[in-house]
């Protein structure tokens, strides 16, 4: 996107005049316009929207567990999740991120 486009800066400011964020909890029009054109655009019958990536993450973990069950796939998560728990563990008390690419 780059430094200032304008026009993304425009469609921020013609935002920023309505609202700028409301809550999953309450349903808006931008919101429903968005639902209803995701599901056009891929097929699938609704929409999940989430409040943060912990919430993202989550349902994308369901959803393949769920695609997996229904094809008779086993789909293991455990590795993943370690691999995610020590880093967390690591980011925790080391205070950097960079720690986590530096090794490995």
């Amino acid at each position: 996107l780059g430094h200032c486009h304008p026009a993304v800066t425009a469609a921020v400011t013609e935002q920023a005049k309505t609202l700028v964020h409301v809550s999953n909890l309450y349903l808006v029009d931008p919101q429903i316009e968005l639902a209803k054109r995701l599901v056009e655009l891929s097929g699938m019958d609704c929409v999940f929207f989430s409040n943060s990536g912990a919430e993202a993450n989550e349902a994308a973990i369901k959803i393949a567990r769920k695609y997996g069950n229904d094809k008779g796939i086993v789909i293991d998560f455990l590795h993943m999740i370690s691999f995610l728990i020590r880093n967390l563990f690591f980011v925790k008390f080391s205070g950097s991120y960079e720690h986590i690419f530096l090794t490995g």
